[in-house]
């Protein structure tokens, strides 16, 4: 089968191929077959949106009710943006399994360990003008089982891992209620 995954933040949109020993697809006619995951990072002034075929989750996916997450406000508790930033960054520390990767006074970039395999990442972005905190986590690895089109899902990991962090925080979801 082929994997395919991004090789890292500080490779941006490179993609890294390795092709394993696959007897079992071999034996039982199927492939696994990926499609590499969109870079990190801002662009004009907003985190990616998610492909359709990404396990993702990410506040700019507005045209993909599947993949879209509302935004958080932090307002509930402080009206002062550092120090709601610095309590994201103090929650992701806490977390065993994260690994923060970068940090700026409104980016943040941290990485998880994946489902089923490989490496999610996992963005915020802070807008304090509006007192917003939006978000990406997105599988690097898209993995498909050939001959079916759809992708193998995450379970919902990343979602999760968001709505948990948030949980954690008390941050309000901004959703109007609906999700």
């Amino acid at each position: 089968y082929w994997s395919c995954s991004c090789a890292g933040p500080a490779a941006s949109a490179s993609v890294q191929k390795r092709v394993p020993i696959a007897i079992a697809a071999a034996a039982t006619g199927f492939s696994l077959l990926c499609s590499p995951a969109s870079a990190v990072g801002i662009k004009n002034g907003r985190l990616e949106e998610c492909k359709a075929e990404q396990n993702c989750i990410s506040t700019s996916s507005i045209r993909n009710a599947s993949k879209f997450g509302a935004p958080w406000s932090y307002l509930p508790l402080t009206s002062d943006p550092k120090s709601a930033w610095n309590s994201l960054i103090e929650v992701l520390e806490e977390l065993p399994d994260a690994t923060i990767i970068s940090t700026t006074d409104n980016y943040i970039l941290a990485e998880f360990p994946g489902f089923p395999r490989g490496v999610d990442d996992l963005e915020f972005l802070l807008n304090d003008k509006e007192a917003l905190v939006s978000y990406r986590s997105c599988s690097r690895e898209v993995i498909f089982v050939y001959p079916f089109q759809q992708p193998i899902g995450d379970l919902g990991k990343n979602a999760k891992r968001v709505e948990d962090i948030r949980g954690r925080l008390g941050w309000e979801k901004l959703d109007g209620g609906y999700r």
